[in-house]
């Protein structure tokens, strides 16, 4: 059984008894924390994937620790400038033990047995029971009386002379027209 939550714009996969690190909370040790934005919970009486949490549910731990991470240097550099710069940074974060998982009317989930909850019955089609579903028509949009006119566009060729010069413009067939001044 496993919960996926989430917590500080991440998601984290719990089973009860696992210890995390989320983000630093100001929280003394041994007070316990509710996560209510449970994303998907599964177990073995099924999947439940929330849309986008899962309703009724929440998962409680206890603060264990205040740990710091790994320490992670920041350099600045500016070349030509005798300019250097070294930073050190430990992120903080908080240690939490995953006491329970709660589904429903926070109650703790136990364990069902295979074939304990089975999903309500779904009666037959209208179809299949003799029933007849009548769909109406749509109405066309359109007059019934009224025809559909389909124009067809209408060919501008100017023919060329002996010569290769358009009977209209006078022009070379290659050559643009250019705009007298």
């Amino acid at each position: 059984m496993y919960a996926i939550i989430e917590d500080g714009s991440r998601q984290y996969q719990v089973h009860e008894g696992d210890r995390i690190e989320i983000d630093y909370r100001d929280v003394p040790i041994g007070q316990r924390i509710e996560f209510t934005r449970v994303l998907l919970y599964s177990g073995q009486d099924g999947t439940l994937v929330g849309s986008p949490v899962v309703e009724n549910a929440k998962v409680v731990a206890e603060v264990v620790a205040q740990v710091k991470g790994e320490k992670i240097y920041v350099q600045k550099f500016r070349r030509r400038e005798k300019y250097r710069r070294r930073i050190g940074h430990r992120q903080r974060y908080t240690q939490v033990l995953v006491r329970e998982i709660l589904i429903g009317s926070g109650r703790p989930v136990q364990e069902a047995a295979p074939g304990a909850s089975q999903p309500p019955e779904v009666g037959p089609a209208p179809e299949a029971s003799g029933e007849q579903c009548s769909v109406p028509e749509p109405e066309s949009p359109e007059p019934a009386g009224a025809e559909q006119q389909t124009a067809e566009p209408e060919a501008h060729t100017a023919e060329l002379s002996d010569t290769g010069r358009t009977e209209a413009t006078g022009l070379d067939a290659g050559e643009p027209e250019v705009p007298k001044q």
